[in-house]
């Protein structure tokens, strides 16, 4: 009876914590992260970390798999809950991160515009903004520079930037560089102008990401439900679930429709995240 008690405890907090992750913990759905963890790509924290997510996924997903089957070979399989909360720790600062280069596109905007309308060229600008611009912004900024100083144009620098980087606002800068040079546009009514379409998309953009969260969080919950409901089966009536982890077809049947849930689960968040990249 303890043991029942403690699967119904340990399976739900588990699974949860995999699921949701920090949400369990921070009321706050949009928290504006810190430069400085935005640089924990080089040192000890890091690594301490990403050990203790790995600890701490492995051992969530061994009691979560013992917990549904009742058997040592899921539980041993289990433990690849470590390899798959480091992907969830890595894709997460990936993510992070580019939200906050997201976020800080408009002030890159907004000094190319106060810097060019003050009569300065293009790369005078550049040179002028770029020790004002935050972090990270302000780091690959520091890079097209050092190509432009090698001999690369700034739409070879440009391009060079947003290959490295994946920030992909950065095509209408480099668009507006095309414009200005080919066409002789000022290029301060351009980044005007393209600050007023960047607000928009960006309000767009929030109805949108506001819309896929609940049914985000329905279809977790929809994942979750199915394995809650055979460990707590397995644990009040052992023998009821029994054929579905020591037969050979029930084995298949299980394995089958776990994978089907993490397909579906894997690409939905693929098709949420190419929506919100428009």
């Amino acid at each position: 009876m303890v043991y029942a008690v403690a699967v119904l405890i340990l399976f739900p907090l588990s699974v949860l914590v995999l699921l949701f992750g920090k949400r369990l913990f921070n009321g706050a759905g949009n928290v504006r992260y810190k430069d400085e963890k935005l640089e924990m790509s080089r040192g000890a924290p890091v690594a301490v970390s990403s050990l203790l997510i790995a600890l701490a996924g492995g051992f969530g997903g061994m009691i979560a798999a013992y917990g549904v089957t009742g058997s040592w070979l899921y539980a041993v399989i289990g433990l690849s809950g470590g390899y798959l909360a480091i992907k969830w720790l890595k894709d997460k600062r990936a993510i992070n991160r580019m939200e906050l280069l997201r976020s800080q596109y408009p002030d890159v905007l907004s000094q190319l515009e106060s810097a060019t309308f003050g009569s300065l060229n293009l790369y005078q600008a550049l040179e002028d903004i770029t020790p004002n611009l935050p972090r990270p912004a302000r780091d690959i900024f520091y890079d097209i520079l050092r190509s432009i100083r090698t001999g690369d144009n700034m739409s070879g620098a440009l391009e060079k930037a947003i290959g490295k980087t994946g920030w992909k606002e950065l095509n209408g800068l480099l668009l507006g560089f095309k414009l200005s040079s080919s066409m002789g546009i000022d290029f301060g009514i351009i980044c005007k102008h393209s600050l007023e379409a960047h607000y928009e998309k960006e309000s767009t953009r929030g109805q949108v990401k506001g819309a896929i969260a609940q049914n985000m969080l329905t279809l977790k919950l929809l994942s979750f439900l199915p394995f809650f409901v055979i460990g707590t089966a397995r644990a009040v009536a052992p023998d009821f679930t029994a054929p579905l982890f020591t037969t050979f077809e029930g084995n298949v049947f299980f394995i089958f429709c776990a994978a089907m849930i993490l397909a579906g689960n894997v690409m939905s968040k693929r098709m949420v995240l190419k929506t919100l990249n428009v």
